[in-house]
């Protein structure tokens, strides 16, 4: 018998007996008559009496306080992700951790998502459209269209090779970088971006690419934590990224054609003075501003060592020192070699172990000292940077200092 059907005869079992109480009385001989316990029989009238038919039913017990229940802290800050900038979950992982330092799974935001009664986010209806205006950018570097190409050849012995040209091409210039790659990830696109970073000789304000699983969490977050916005095209829309599309097609024809036309050589020699006249251009551009920074960035970090103790933020210390903030994040990658989050929470932990071993100070004061607001959060990245606790840290360095003694 299925399991619902026996559920369902026992729960008339005990209507049936209550009734018969109700009328004859004698509970201690109507249970032995039943084969019910007398203790059951008054567990379930008491139920029975609280909340009708529905209490005779047996539920599953349900666990209302777990050691690794999610914080009510990191659920706000997933739903407020998801209501303000319409994130999905991949998204609201890479950035609770780039920017929040808080690891959480993608299964977990969805059970917070799915908890709180979120829907799905809603699909755009796709509708292809015709642009029969041809615009272009005047300013270098305001749109950098990215995307990538599969190619394919047939080595000596004639097996088939496919291989992945990464492009980007600058709306204003032409400018354009090409890169191949024996792999088809999201590192290897990221790995490009900075190509592009490196050799294009202008700021860059956007990057459009389309939505392929290359250009997909990791990269988009790459991209923004480098000062650059990330914009997705549309759906089935290749004309919002023409001019790399393009770009392929040029490339693609070239290389199919057997033989070579002096418009064909005149197209390569210029390509290669172009990229001779741009490597020059930039080397002239970064020796020149590398001893202007170099001289100046030392009194940037002194600035942020000595006010880690308040809230600040890239935005704030990019103001303070007349930089703009995009542009401030990637000199200050290419100083330190990490990002801004990154190097203050290194900064706050190397106070945080000095004062450990040579105060006595509890460990919420330290926290609060070395500007965290939270000392739960401070405790938690404590132990990611140095894989132990405060405490346990204070005592590892007090017994090292009393067996040097």
């Amino acid at each position: 018998m299925h399991p619902e059907m026996k559920e369902e005869f026992r729960v008339r079992r005990l209507q049936v007996v209550f009734d018969i109480a109700a009328v004859r009385g004698g509970v201690r001989k109507l249970c032995r008559e039943f084969g019910i316990a007398k203790s059951t029989y008054y567990y379930w009238k008491k139920r029975y009496e609280l909340l009708g038919k529905s209490g005779l039913y047996r539920h599953k017990p349900i666990l209302y306080s777990s050691p690794r229940k999610t914080h009510p802290e990191v659920t706000e800050k997933v739903l407020e992700l998801r209501n303000e900038h319409n994130m999905g979950p991949m998204k609201i992982v890479y950035y609770l951790k780039r920017y929040h330092g808080i690891d959480v799974s993608e299964s977990t935001v969805y059970r917070i998502l799915k908890a709180h009664g979120v829907s799905r986010l809603g699909r755009e209806k796709i509708k292809r459209t015709t642009h029969s205006r041809r615009y272009s950018k005047d300013v270098p570097g305001h749109h950098i269209q990215m995307d990538v190409k599969f190619l394919f050849f047939k080595d000596l012995d004639g097996k088939r090779i496919k291989r992945f040209q990464c492009t980007a091409i600058d709306d204003a210039t032409r400018i354009r970088a090409l890169k191949v790659y024996h792999r088809h990830t999201q590192a290897n696109a990221i790995d490009f971006f900075d190509y592009v970073v490196e050799k294009f000789p202008f700021r860059i304000k956007t990057i459009r690419t389309d939505r392929g699983h290359e250009f997909q969490a990791k990269f988009h977050w790459h991209v923004e934590d480098s000062g650059m916005e990330h914009v997705y095209i549309k759906p089935m829309t290749p004309q919002l990224n023409g001019k790399v599309e393009r770009s392929h097609r040029t490339v693609l024809h070239m290389a199919n054609r057997t033989f070579r036309t002096d418009q064909l050589m005149n197209y390569i020699l210029t390509s290669l003075l172009l990229e001779i006249s741009e490597e020059a251009y930039i080397k002239a551009q970064r020796s020149h501003i590398n001893t202007i920074e170099e001289n100046h960035f030392s009194e940037v970090l002194e600035w942020i060592r000595l006010n880690m103790r308040n809230n600040i933020t890239l935005t704030e210390v990019a103001n303070y020192f007349h930089y703009n903030p995009e542009y401030f994040s990637r000199i200050f990658k290419k100083n330190t070699k990490q990002t801004f989050i990154r190097y203050l929470m290194e900064i706050r932990s190397k106070k945080a172990r000095d004062l450990l071993v040579n105060t006595t100070m509890g460990i919420k004061e330290i926290a609060f000292y070395v500007g965290y607001n939270n000392p739960k959060y401070f405790m938690k990245a404590f132990k990611k940077s140095e894989q132990m606790t405060p405490s346990e840290y204070r005592s590892s360095m007090c017994l090292t200092h009393l067996n040097n003694l």
